[in-house]
């Protein structure tokens, strides 16, 4: 039995910035690279499709950094 994915609800806030921020430093202490603009929103396309049970269109801006 697994715990993931999870239904997603309208207003769900939990994957946001600041979530993908603390991932994106935890795999730089941990000896990876810097994340690109193109690999941050690739970060968000793919904790979104782990995290979240429907298939939804995923919204990404690479905004610079």
């Amino acid at each position: 039995m697994t715990n993931y994915p999870v239904p997603y609800h309208d207003g769900d806030q939990r994957l946001d910035d600041d979530l993908l921020d603390e991932v994106r430093a935890a795999l730089t202490k941990h000896g990876f690279p810097e994340l690109t603009r193109v690999d941050y929103g690739m970060l968000e396309v793919m904790l979104v499709r782990f995290v979240y049970a429907e298939r939804r269109a995923v919204s990404v801006t690479l905004a610079p950094r």
